[in-house]
C-alpha cells in the first residue's frame, strides 16, 4: 500500500500503539491513533509481561525502557486444586509486571515519538468502506482513510467483522500498604475459578493487583461476588490491613479457538478484537502487540486488494497452533490431571521447570 496514503488506527491499547508504531517505522507518513476515552485512562488487566512480550519488547528495542518502570518476578507462590500453597522460584527474566495504564501510555508515547498523531477522547461510532478507502464516523464528522486498523478490544464497533469468539469474565482490584513478598507473584488454581486462576500481581511503588479470571455460566455467581469469596478465602488477613487503590474493574474477554473473519476489504483486526487472547491464562498483551506488527507489515507489503487474504493467512500461520495449544492447556487445567501436575513443583529440582511452564501457558 501507498506509504504516502494515511492510515487509521482505532483504540490505543497494545495492539493499536504496536500497529501504529510499526506503520511508522515502516515509513508511513500519516497515521492517527483514535482513542474513545480520555487519556490514560484504567484497564482491567493484571500488567503481566510474560516471556512472548518480553521477546517481543526485546525485539524492537523497548525491553529496557519497559524493565525501568516494571516489577522483575522472581518467585512465584502456587496454590494447587488441592489448595495446598507452594513456592516456586523463577527467574526474573520470565516475566515483569507494569501498571497497564501505564505500559499502554508508554506505547503510545513510542508511537507518537515515531511521528504518530494521536486524539485519544475521540469516539468511532462507526466504519464504512466505500472502495477505495474506509469512512470513520466519529460525532464530529467523517474523515476517508486508506486503510483502518481496529485495536477494540471487546468493544463492538459497527462496519466492522465479528469473529467467532467465547467470553470469559475477568475483575480486579489494586491495594496499597498489601502484605506481600517484593518480586514474587501468586497464582490460585482451584476449583472455584477452573479452569482459571485468580492472582496477585507485585506492582512498581508497593501496590499490588488481585484478580481473577474465570468461565461464566447460567445460574452461576456474579463474578463481583466470586471475587469476594476468594479475597476472603485467599487473601482475607491481609486484605484487612490494606487499603484498595481507586475502585475495582471487570471486563468481559473475547477468546477465539480459530482464526476467523479477521479483515474485510481494508480494515485489519488485531488483538482481541480478533479473538488473540491465550485461552489458559486470559492473557492478550504478547499477542496483541505481535499482531499490531503483523497489521503494519501487511500493509506496507501488499496492495489494497490483496490485504485482507493477506492478512488472515499471515495470522493463521502464525497464531492458529497458538490458539490450538492454549486450548488444550486449558483443557489440561480444568481436567484431573492437573492436580497430579501440580504436585510436580513439590519434587527437589522441578519448581523452575514448573514455574518456566505457567508462565509460558
Amino acid at each position: 500500500m501507498d506509504r504516502h496514503l494515511p492510515i487509521a488506527v482505532v483504540g490505543a491499547g497494545p495492539a493499536g500503539a504496536s500497529a501504529a508504531l510499526c506503520l511508522k517505522r515502516r515509513g508511513f507518513e500519516q497515521v492517527v491513533i483514535l482513542e474513545k476515552r480520555c487519556w490514560p485512562r484504567p484497564k482491567a488487566c493484571a500488567g503481566g509481561l510474560g516471556p512472548k512480550a518480553l521477546w517481543w519488547l526485546k525485539k524492537v528495542g523497548l525491553f529496557e525502557a519497559v524493565s525501568a518502570h516494571a516489577v522483575a518476578i522472581e518467585g512465584l507462590h502456587f496454590t494447587g486444586p488441592d489448595r495446598r500453597r507452594q513456592m516456586l522460584d523463577t527467574p526474573g527474566q520470565v516475566a515483569r509486571v507494569m501498571v497497564r495504564e501505564k505500559f499502554d501510555a508508554f506505547m503510545v508515547e513510542q508511537a507518537v515519538a515515531a511521528g504518530a498523531d494521536f486524539e485519544p477522547d475521540t469516539y468511532v461510532s462507526a466504519l464504512k468502506s466505500n472502495g477505495a478507502g474506509v469512512i470513520v464516523k466519529t460525532p464530529s464528522g467523517e474523515q476517508e482513510f486508506a486503510a483502518v486498523v481496529v485495536a477494540t478490544g471487546a468493544a463492538p464497533l459497527d462496519g466492522v467483522p465479528r469473529p467467532a469468539h467465547r467470553t470469559v469474565s475477568s475483575v480486579m482490584a489494586r491495594y496499597a500498604e498489601f502484605p506481600h513478598q517484593p518480586g514474587a507473584m501468586e497464582m490460585i488454581f482451584t476449583s472455584e475459578v477452573s479452569p482459571y486462576y485468580a492472582w496477585l500481581f507485585p506492582e512498581p511503588e508497593g501496590t499490588v493487583n488481585l484478580g481473577l479470571i474465570v468461565d461464566r455460566h447460567p445460574g452461576d455467581p456474579s463474578v463481583h461476588l466470586l471475587f469476594d469469596q476468594m479475597l476472603e478465602r485467599y487473601f482475607g488477613p491481609r486484605v484487612a490491613k490494606a487499603k484498595m487503590v481507586g475502585k475495582r474493574f471487570g471486563a468481559p474477554l473475547h477468546v477465539a479457538r480459530h482464526i476467523g473473519e479477521v479483515a474485510r476489504d481494508r480494515v485489519l483486526l488485531v488483538g482481541e478484537r480478533a479473538g488473540l487472547v491465550n485461552a489458559a491464562t486470559g492473557e492478550g498483551i504478547p499477542w496483541g502487540l505481535e499482531s499490531g506488527e503483523v497489521a503494519a507489515k501487511v500493509l506496507a507489503e501488499q496492495s489494497a486488494g490483496d490485504l485482507a487474504s493477506a492478512y488472515r493467512r499471515t495470522l493463521q500461520l502464525r497464531f492458529e497452533p497458538r490458539l490450538f495449544a492454549a486450548e488444550r492447556a486449558r483443557q489440561l487445567i480444568g481436567s484431573r490431571l492437573f492436580g497430579l501436575f501440580a504436585q510436580v513443583g513439590k519434587l527437589p529440582g522441578t519448581q523452575r521447570l514448573m514455574a518456566r511452564l505457567l508462565a509460558k501457558v
